[in-house]
């Protein structure tokens, strides 16, 4: 059948528009509002630095941990004078369920990105058959041995496969940043649950020396009363102290408990709450340096992920675009055949054929500009979630400078306050053994002593979360 020249036209017209391949990654990119210092109070400011990043750039970073991901501990575990959180980190990194799903995923993606890339080579198979048949009119028994190989190879003329390995390649790396990231994050989490398991115990030891405190002045009250000094409303107010203080000692055993178990749980150890937890907090062996730069930004595995997943939506677009254009592939099969098994090697039994074709859709419903509306939709929201993980880094990492100079305040404040409570006890007792004070103040005082000192190991504990919260916001140290 022969097609008219308008139909040739036609036909030919549109192979051209396919052909002006408009692979072009023109899509905008998100820039980050990235600040000239950072608004935290304090002498922590420093200039900005641009967090837009080129593909090559990266692609730098994403191998920045080599083929395998990174297995070090932070080093900013060493900024705390605890030599046991070190050992606790790294057993945690080994034992850890969380991570070793991060891992499999990193696997996954890695095997993902070798058979992308698998796609851009030729395809080679090797086919061996023999068979033997009888001829029932004849009587005569036939046997056949063919050997062939078969070649095939798809032209990547629009480079749609090399897109597909590009973006299944910068996945895989994300999915590695999102493992680094893991490994912090878990880092921060054993840290921050060490140290309220410790502030947990110090709770619960500060709730039983209560009770004790509680119990001699009502012993001292009780004693009173019985001489007719005290009243029955002071022996009262004073036994109810003792239960609360006993009540919030139970309160402070299941914290402690709590704190415990899931720390263990971090650790990848059964949640028997059996750990040896250390009697103090640990101190800090530095401040934050002055001129904390912006750009420390700049090395987070989340951000730098999020920013590999817009490269790979990129990649994603040109390949489906690329689906719409016209495919060539070349097939070549070669091989003997021999009714003798020793002659199948011989030159002269040699076939072969190469064969080449030409694909270009025409119609398929609209699938295919489906597909690249897909895979916009797809970079539209990598660049959203690129600009939001950029502003939460931000936001992440200015409450915690804030916080680091509002703590410090307040763990001052609260000291003079614990101090001053303790003298205030100590002259509500006297004035009341004088006669010159009621019971009321004696036991307002009393609460008000420990009160304060509690408020002051929990203020201590969270300067400490607050420095690991900051080192995760940089995403390591300063």
């Amino acid at each position: 059948m022969r097609l008219s020249p308008t139909i040739l036209a036609v036909l030919y017209s549109w192979t051209l528009v396919g052909c002006m391949n408009p692979i072009q990654f023109s899509e905008p990119r998100p820039e980050a509002l990235l600040p000239e210092k950072w608004s935290a109070p304090g002498e922590m400011a420093a200039e900005g630095a641009a967090m837009k990043k080129t593909e090559s750039e990266a692609t730098t970073d994403a191998d920045a941990g080599g083929d395998s991901p990174d297995d070090s501990i932070p080093s900013w575990i060493a900024d705390f004078d605890d030599p046991k959180l070190h050992a606790l980190v790294e057993e945690a990194v080994g034992k850890n369920f969380d991570l070793d799903l991060a891992l499999a995923r990193v696997k996954a993606a890695r095997a993902r990105a070798r058979r992308e890339g698998a796609g851009k080579l030729p395809d080679i198979d090797a086919a061996f058959s023999a068979s033997r048949a009888r001829n029932g009119s004849t009587g005569i028994t036939v046997n056949n041995f063919d050997l062939g190989i078969d070649v095939s190879w798809e032209i990547d003329l629009w480079n749609r496969l090399d897109n597909a390995a590009k973006a299944a390649a910068v996945e895989a790396k994300a999915q590695e940043l999102d493992y680094r990231m893991a490994r912090l994050s878990l880092a921060a989490n054993v840290a921050n649950a060490w140290f309220g398991a410790i502030e947990s115990g110090q709770q619960l030891r500060l709730a039983e020396k209560t009770i004790d405190s509680f119990e001699n002045s009502l012993g001292a009250i009780e004693q009173r009363y019985r001489l007719g000094i005290g009243t029955a409303l002071g022996v009262r107010l004073a036994r109810e102290n003792v239960a609360t203080a006993r009540s919030q000692r139970e309160v402070r055993a299941r914290d402690r408990d709590t704190a415990m178990r899931t720390l263990e749980i971090l650790l990848g150890r059964y949640p028997s709450a059996a750990l040896d937890i250390q009697r103090d907090l640990p101190g800090l062996r530095r401040g934050i340096p002055v001129g904390l730069p912006a750009n420390l930004l700049e090395r987070r595995p989340d951000i730098i992920a999020a920013n590999a997943r817009l490269l790979a939506a990129d990649h994603r677009i040109a390949e489906a675009r690329a689906n719409r254009l016209p495919s060539i592939s070349l097939t070549a099969s070669g091989g003997t055949a021999s009714g003798e098994l020793r002659d199948l090697l011989r030159p002269d039994s040699l076939a072969w054929s190469l064969l080449g074709g030409l694909t270009q859709p025409l119609w398929d419903a609209g699938r295919l500009s489906a597909n690249v509306e897909i895979a916009r939709a797809d970079r539209q929201r990598a660049s959203a979630e690129y600009a939001l993980a950029t502003l939460r880094a931000f936001r992440e990492v200015e409450s915690a400078l804030t916080a680091e100079v509002l703590l410090a305040n307040q763990e001052a404040a609260l000291n003079v306050a614990a101090q001053e409570a303790k003298a205030a006890v100590a002259l509500a007792m006297e004035e009341y053994r004088q006669g010159l004070s009621d019971i009321v103040t004696l036991l307002s005082t009393q609460r008000r002593k420990f009160g304060a000192r509690s408020s002051l190991l929990s203020a201590a504990k969270q300067r400490l979360i607050t420095r690991v919260n900051l080192y995760l916001a940089l995403g390591g140290g300063f």
